[in-house]
C-alpha cells in the first residue's frame, strides 16, 4: 500500500476510530476529529509532515457541501484550562476528490482543550466550530511487581 493510499485511509477511518465528529452550517457538514498519530506509520507520517509522539495530536477536518468535499480557508486555535494557546497551522491535503486539513498540536496527558475552528465556507461566511476535548498519553502496560 503506497504511503498515499495509507494516508488517505488512515484519515477518513479516523473518524471511526477516533469519535469523529460534525456540525451541519446551512447545507454544508463540517466534520472534525483530533487523536494521537503515534500509531501512523513511520512513512506515512514523514510524506505528510506529522510528527508522532505521546503528547502530539493530530486534528483532522473536512468540509462537504452534501455530495462531495470542498476546499475552503481554515484557521483556528486550541487552549488548555489554564489559558495557554496555540494556534492551528492547518494544511490542506488532497487525495482524489477529498479535501482536508490538517494541524498538529502538543498536549500534557489529561489536558482538557478548548478548540475554535473557523471555516470560511462559500455562500455562507466564517463557521465557527466551538468544542472540548481531554487528550491523554498512551502509557505502556506494566505488570504487576512480583512478591
Amino acid at each position: 500500500m503506497s504511503a498515499r493510499v495509507a494516508m488517505a485511509v488512515v484519515v477518513l477511518a479516523a473518524g471511526v476510530f477516533f469519535a469523529e465528529q460534525k456540525q451541519s452550517f446551512d447545507g454544508y457538514e463540517v466534520h472534525y476529529s483530533v487523536f494521537n498519530p503515534s500509531f501512523l506509520r513511520a512513512e506515512v507520517a514523514e510524506r505528510y509532515d506529522v510528527v508522532r509522539g505521546r503528547d502530539k495530536a493530530l486534528i483532522n477536518v473536512s468540509v462537504t457541501d452534501g455530495e462531495r468535499s470542498v476546499s475552503v480557508p481554515m484557521r483556528g486555535s486550541v487552549k488548555n484550562l489554564l489559558g495557554q494557546s496555540q494556534a492551528l497551522d492547518f494544511r490542506e491535503v488532497r487525495e482524489g476528490e477529498a479535501v482536508y486539513y490538517l494541524a498538529m498540536l502538543t498536549y500534557q496527558d489529561r489536558d482538557t482543550l478548548r478548540f475554535e475552528i473557523t471555516a470560511d465556507l462559500p455562500a455562507y461566511g466564517p463557521a465557527v466550530l466551538k468544542f472540548q476535548q481531554t487528550l491523554y498519553w498512551e502509557t505502556e502496560r506494566r505488570s504487576a511487581p512480583a512478591d
